[in-house]
C-alpha cells in the first residue's frame, strides 16, 4: 500500500512572548501528514543529523525513510519477524540501526536500504538502541535487563553491562563521546565510560508510588512502578533527562550526577522525552494526555500539543516536531522559532 501525503494550508503561528523571550504558543499547527504504518502503529522516529531524512518503524515490522522536506518515501526496509521498538542514525548518516521484539540488532546501509548486519545475543525483547557519535559503537537495551555494546563495522559484540536488576528500556550515547548512558526499570540510570565500558555514575532519584484507599471497610493498596522509560542528552552533553512512570522527569547533571530540576505535570507514567537540537526546549510525553514542551532552563511548562504519544522526534533544524501515533501515522508539528 502507498503512503498517503495529506497537506493543509498552515496558518501563521504566534509567539508569546513573556520579557525578552519568545516561547511558542498553546496552539501549533499541524501542516502535514504521512499515513506511514497504515497497518500498524508508529512505534519510533529519528530523523538523521542533516534532516534530509525521516526514519519510521512500525508493529507492521517494517522501517520506512522518508524524505523529510516532501514527505515522499525513499526506502522500505524489511528483514525483522517482529514489531521494531527503536531506530537511530549514525552521525554521518550513512548507517541506520533498528532495534526489535525479534531480539535482534540490525544495521541498514541508508543509501541502499539494504541490511548490512544482524546482531544477535540479547535473548529478549530489544527497546533501544544508539550510535556513538563517531559511528564506532552501537549500544542496545533489552528487557533481558542488560545493555550490550556492538562494534558498528563488523558487527561484533564487545560488551555486556549487566549492573541494572530489570529490563533496560533506554541507552543513549553523549554527544560529546565521553559516555553511554543506559536506564531501566530498576529506577536507575547509570552512566559509563565509552571505550573502558566501566560505570562512572549512577544516578538515583525515581521513586515507586504506594496509594492506599478506603471504600467502607474495604482497603485497597495501588502500587506503581517508578521504572525509568526513556532518557535524552542535551545538545552538548551536559544534561541529561529521564523519564519515568512516576510521572516526572528530572535533568540531571552529567559532570556530578546531581539533580538540577523534576518536570511535574504529567498525571500518567511519562514514556517518552527529548531535547531540542540547541537544548532549548524539552518535549515529554505519553500515549493518553497532550506531548507538554518545557522550557529546559527554567523547568516552565510552556506549551502543550494538541495530540498524545510516545513517539516524537525534534527535526535537526528545531523547526519541527515529528509525531508518530498508534494509527500508523506521522504528523509535523511547526514550531515557531524564538528570535
Amino acid at each position: 500500500m502507498r503512503a498517503k501525503l495529506t497537506l493543509w494550508a498552515s496558518s501563521c503561528l504566534a509567539l508569546l512572548c513573556i520579557g525578552a523571550v519568545a516561547l511558542p504558543t498553546a496552539q501549533a499547527q499541524s501542516w502535514e501528514t504521512i499515513e506511514a504504518h497504515p497497518d500498524g502503529s508508529v512505534t519510533a522516529l529519528a530523523f538523521n543529523g542533516d534532516g534530509k531524512w525521516l526514519a519510521s518503524a512500525g508493529d507492521d515490522k517494517k522501517i520506512k525513510i522518508w524524505e523529510a522536506a516532501s514527505g515522499r518515501l525513499v526506502h522500505t526496509l524489511e528483514g525483522h519477524t517482529d514489531q521494531i521498538d527503536s531506530v537511530a542514525f549514525s552521525s554521518d548518516g550513512q548507517w541506520l540501526a533498528s532495534g526489535s521484539d525479534d531480539y535482534t540488532v540490525k544495521i541498514w546501509e541508508v543509501a541502499t536500504g539494504r541490511e548490512a548486519r544482524s546482531l544477535a545475543g540479547h535473548t529478549d525483547r530489544v527497546f533501544s538502541v544508539s550510535f556513538s557519535v563517531d559511528g564506532r559503537w552501537v549500544a542496545s537495551g533489552s528487557k533481558d535487563d542488560t545493555a550490550r555494546v556492538w562494534e558498528a563495522a563488523t558487527g561484533q559484540q564487545v560488551q555486556t553491562l549487566a549492573a541494572h536488576s530489570d529490563a533496560v528500556n533506554a541507552v543513549a550515547f553523549s554527544p560529546d563521546g565521553r559516555y553511554l548512558a543506559t536506564a531501566s526499570w530498576d529506577k536507575m540510570v547509570r552512566l559509563w565510560e565509552v571505550g573502558t565500558w566501566k560505570e562512572k555514575r549512577k544516578l538515583a532519584g525515581h521513586k515507586d508510588e504506594t496509594v492506599a484507599s478506603r471504600s467502607g471497610t474495604q482497603m485497597s493498596i495501588q502500587w506503581t512502578s517508578g521504572g525509568i522509560y526513556a532518557i535524552a542528552f542535551s545538545h552538548e552533553g551536559t544534561l541529561l533527562a529521564s523519564a519515568s512512570n512516576d510521572k516526572t522527569v528530572i535533568i540531571w547533571q552529567v559532570s556530578n550526577g546531581g539533580k538540577k530540576r523534576t518536570l511535574k505535570g504529567h498525571t500518567k507514567g511519562v514514556e517518552a522525552v527529548a531535547f531540542s537540537p540547541d537544548g532549548r526546549w524539552l518535549a515529554t510525553g505519553n500515549s493518553q494526555e497532550p506531548i507538554k514542551l518545557w522550557d529546559a532552563s527554567s523547568g516552565r511548562e510552556v506549551r502543550q500539543f494538541e495530540e498524545g504519544s510516545k513517539v516524537f522526534a525534534f527535526s535537526p533544524d528545531g523547526r519541527w516536531l515529528a509525531v508518530g501515533d498508534s494509527s500508523g501515522t506521522i504528523r509535523r508539528w511547526e514550531l515557531a522559532a524564538a528570535k
